[in-house]
C-alpha cells in the first residue's frame, strides 16, 4: 500500500529520479534520470529504450478515452515523432503499449499499434508528451543518461 500512495504522490508533483538500470540488451549497468509529471487521466508509464513502445496507463476510476490526443516524442536535436490516436481507451487502473509499427508482430491483443510510426524515439536524452484534443499538455516523461550534474 505505501508503494501505491509513493507512486500517486509522483504522479500529482512533478519528480525526478537517478537510478540504476539494467538494459535488456546489454550486460552492464547504467546511470539514467527520469522526469515524469501527470494532469490525470493518464500517465506517460515508461518507453521501451529500443524504440519498441510507450507504455500509457489509466489513473481514473473510469474507462478512459485517448480519442483526438496526441503523443509527441523528440531526442537530442531531432524534430520528433507525431501520433495521434483514433478510436480507443484504456479501462479503469490499466496500462497499455502503444508499440511502434516496426514492433507489431510482437503487440499483444491489448496493445495499441501507432501503424503511422516505424519506430518511437531513442538517444541520450528523449522527451515524450501527451497532449488532449484542446493540445494541452497532459504528461511528461523524460528520460536520458545521467551526468555528474544530475546524480543525487
Amino acid at each position: 500500500m505505501k508503494l501505491h500512495v509513493l507512486f500517486l504522490l509522483c504522479v500529482t508533483f512533478s519528480c525526478a529520479v537517478c537510478r540504476d538500470i539494467m538494459r535488456e540488451d546489454s550486460s552492464y549497468w547504467s546511470s539514467i534520470y527520469v522526469e515524469s509529471s501527470s494532469e490525470g487521466p493518464f500517465m506517460i508509464a515508461g518507453i521501451d529504450p529500443n524504440g519498441k513502445y510507450i507504455q500509457l496507463e489509466n489513473l481514473s476510476g473510469e474507462r478512459e478515452y485517448l480519442n483526438g490526443w496526441t503523443i509527441t516524442q523528440k531526442t537530442d536535436n531531432n524534430p520528433g515523432v507525431n501520433y495521434t490516436f483514433d478510436f480507443c481507451s484504456i479501462p479503469p487502473y490499466r496500462k497499455r503499449k502503444i508499440v511502434a509499427n516496426k514492433w507489431s508482430y510482437n503487440a499483444s491483443a491489448t496493445d495499441f499499434v501507432a501503424t503511422d510510426v516505424y519506430a518511437w524515439e531513442t538517444g541520450k536524452e528523449v522527451k515524450t508528451y501527451l497532449y488532449d484534443r484542446n493540445h494541452t499538455l497532459k504528461a511528461e516523461y523524460i528520460v536520458g543518461k545521467a551526468s555528474s550534474t544530475n546524480l543525487h
